[in-house]
């Protein structure tokens, strides 16, 4: 099998859970539009890092058959560290936790957008609120996550000040590669309503790609 069998019944229950908030979205999203993005979000949150988790599993898996050849061919004289590839459950409900804490600032960051930026030229308008969304609101929504997941994780201080040197600045160039097209995708073609929807869906990529390097980070 390619993963830990806990994490492909992870992914199964979220995948479930997923299917059963995009099936009665509208209707709940009338009654209470942040909770239900919140749990939307959970969810995609945990997919993400169960995706990532996922990955982790297969790469563990490639690192023991090289660690087994090794062993093999000199002998038990040389010690390797075994990894570990099973379901880190409490690493899955901290990214399903800033999920639900990252969306009620999205929910009226995105409506402060709407209201705000105002014009004859809704296409201009709609380059505006991507150029201040990506100088205002990545910047801040990189470093909420670092220190929520440093935080959540019971790190030092120190530690968490030196994740932030090593690791912020190179992951803010990456999202500089995926978030402009996509919030200019956002603006401009989704409706308001499902504009959290959108980018939760695209973040189920980049809190992939952020839970592999704070995970890669936190190993290190």
């Amino acid at each position: 099998m390619l993963m830990e069998k806990s994490i492909f019944y992870g992914l199964v229950v979220c995948t479930c859970l997923l299917l059963f908030f995009v099936y009665h979205f509208n209707a709940k999203y009338e009654l209470h539009p942040v909770l239900t993005l919140g749990l939307l979000n959970a969810t995609l949150g945990s997919i993400s890092d169960l995706v990532a988790q996922a990955v982790d599993s297969y790469k563990s898996m490639e690192f023991q058959k090289k660690r087994d050849i090794t062993l093999e061919k000199y002998g038990n004289s040389i010690l390797l560290p075994a990894k570990t590839n099973k379901l880190d459950s409490y690493r899955t409900v901290r990214y399903a936790f800033y999920g639900l804490c990252l969306t009620p600032i999205q929910y009226h960051w995105f409506a402060s957008l709407e209201n705000v930026v105002q014009g004859e030229n809704e296409f201009l308008c709609n380059l505006l609120r991507v150029a201040i969304d990506q100088l205002v609101f990545a910047p801040f929504g990189l470093g909420f996550f670092f220190l929520f997941m440093g935080i959540t994780e019971c790190k030092s201080t120190d530690k968490i000040k030196t994740f932030f040197k090593k690791n912020y600045y190179p992951t803010l160039k990456a999202n500089y590669v995926l978030w402009p097209a996509a919030q200019f995708i956002n603006f401009n073609f989704i409706p308001f309503v499902f504009q959290v929807v959108f980018v939760n869906a695209m973040a189920m990529v980049w809190t992939t790609y952020l839970s592999l390097k704070n995970s890669s980070s936190s190993l290190s």
